[in-house]
């Protein structure tokens, strides 16, 4: 419904670094969103553009990093092993995602932190925009899918910039198409740094023992909003 009469495009984002760190590129492969497409597709044809954007590390392996304890960090400073990122809109604007140190005030002071956090600047007159991690790198067919049945609950710590900013949240097994039906939970943010908590159980068309997206950010409004995002987990 949001997605009629849109060109089909599909870019990718890669993160391969062997160190936990940022870098930063000129040029990048995107992946994600056209027409007659929804939010978290992963479509046909690769395209090239600038984007100045710091780019999230993560190991560059090809096995999947496995959940083995009772709480798996999906994101914390990089995202973990195995694991992608992309991001689209409507009108496919790329670059209002970034990774920065941690800002915060001491007294009248500013105090940068060593630790990481996704900033994303969602651009207003948008049909909708989306930011998606994936289990490897983002696939038309074929979607790779792992078992997270034995965790409970998705903990997302994240804020508004100014309060009261809309984000809507979701997870996609690797059957799931790419028509915007999967299940999503809206959250209202607050300024301050706040966990939120979503069980696992309450997205009814997501197989946990396939989930291919272990967290996508759906945004609808036509007005621009800005989040930060510090830890991505699931707990058991």
């Amino acid at each position: 419904m949001f997605y009629t009469n849109l060109r089909r495009m599909r870019g990718k984002f890669l993160y391969n670094n062997f160190r936990a760190r940022c870098q930063l590129y000129s040029q990048t492969k995107i992946a994600f969103g056209g027409k007659n497409t929804n939010p978290a597709s992963v479509l046909n044809k690769i395209i090239h553009i600038p984007l100045l954007v710091l780019l999230l590390s993560v190991w560059n392996c090809s096995a999947y990093s496995m959940p083995n304890d009772n709480i798996y960090l999906v994101f914390k400073d990089h995202l973990a092993q195995g694991l992608s990122m992309g991001l689209n809109t409507s009108g496919s604007h790329f670059g209002w995602l970034i990774l920065e140190e941690e800002r915060g005030t001491e007294g009248s002071s500013i105090v940068t932190s060593k630790s990481k956090i996704m900033v994303m600047n969602y651009p207003s007159n948008q049909k909708w925009g989306v930011v998606f991690i994936t289990l490897g790198e983002p696939k038309d067919s074929n979607r790779p899918g792992r078992d997270y049945s034995n965790y409970n609950n998705l903990i997302i710590e994240m804020r508004g910039k100014d309060g009261n900013e809309v984000v809507q949240v979701g997870i996609k097994d690797n059957t799931d198409p790419d028509n915007g039906s999967e299940t999503k939970i809206l959250r209202k943010l607050s300024k301050a740094w706040t966990k939120y908590e979503f069980r696992l159980s309450d997205f009814k068309t997501a197989d946990l023992k396939r989930l291919y997206v272990l967290c996508e950010f759906v945004f609808v409004d036509k007005k621009s909003t800005c989040i930060e995002v510090r830890s991505i987990m699931l707990t058991k």
